[in-house]
């Protein structure tokens, strides 16, 4: 093979990586990125330096290294979340969102790669503050351990005014509102189980609401944010008087 991509996928990647070479060299174009995260793309749920230690390097140590065919890391691996964070498409649309409302993405960068945003590395919101482990993390298991219901049915996570993810105790999921644990507990649907660190048994782990934190998404900058579903409820017409608007 000579070290040449063959597979549809490689073929795929390169037209991708190729695309994004051509964004790049239409630059004059380009609006400056947001250092500060403006009030439209600011979600409920944990934000950015409310946790630490979101990492998830020491789970191969029992997780993986004894059968590449089963075991979670190695799934892990190859599995889309861990290329989240340096999938070429993502850093193109990221780009044509930032020409389009400099400081959307934040909304991008908080799912893609949350490792980063917890640790207040979304700013500038072009992405370039964020680190090699950052985007080579991608969507760690470690983040989807950590996520409690926002709820607050079963075990309470890190959410304070004016970010609470949840009205008259109704969680708001979709769009990025997740909820993290306050220390390094794993949340998971076993309870039969003794790992050498702290876990909890988790209900929601069982939910299709938790995977639509990141995979029921509503634009909060384009429309109204639909509680607990994902499409978009037609804001009032903005004007040219409009702040947002008379900046570009």
């Amino acid at each position: 093979m000579g070290g040449h991509f063959t597979t549809p996928g490689a073929a795929a990647f390169r037209r991708a990586a190729f695309f994004v070479l051509f964004m790049l060299s239409c630059g004059g174009q380009v609006a400056s990125a947001a250092s500060v995260v403006p009030n439209d793309a600011k979600m409920p749920g944990t934000q950015p330096g409310e946790v630490v230690n979101l990492d998830a390097s020491t789970c191969v140590q029992c997780h993986g290294n004894y059968n590449s065919a089963v075991e979670p890391h190695a799934n892990f691996k190859g599995a889309m979340m861990a290329h989240a964070g340096r999938d070429p498409l993502f850093w193109a649309t990221l780009a044509i969102a930032e020409q389009d409302f400099d400081g959307s993405g934040d909304i991008c960068i908080r799912c893609h790669m949350p490792q980063g945003w917890v640790g207040g590395r979304s700013t500038p919101t072009d992405g370039s503050a964020l680190t090699h482990n950052d985007a080579a993390g991608g969507v760690q298991c470690d983040v989807c351990h950590r996520l409690t219901n926002p709820d607050g049915s079963e075990w309470q996570g890190v959410q304070n005014s004016p970010f609470i993810a949840r009205s008259n105790n109704e969680g708001h999921y979709g769009a990025g509102q997740y909820v993290l644990g306050f220390d390094t507990t794993r949340y998971g649907p076993y309870k039969d189980i003794a790992p050498p660190h702290q876990t909890r048994h988790s209900k929601y782990h069982r939910s299709s609401a938790l995977c639509g934190t990141c995979h029921d998404v509503s634009n909060p900058v384009t429309g109204d944010l639909a509680h607990n579903n994902g499409a978009q409820q037609p804001l009032a017409a903005r004007t040219t008087a409009d702040p947002v608007l008379s900046r570009h």
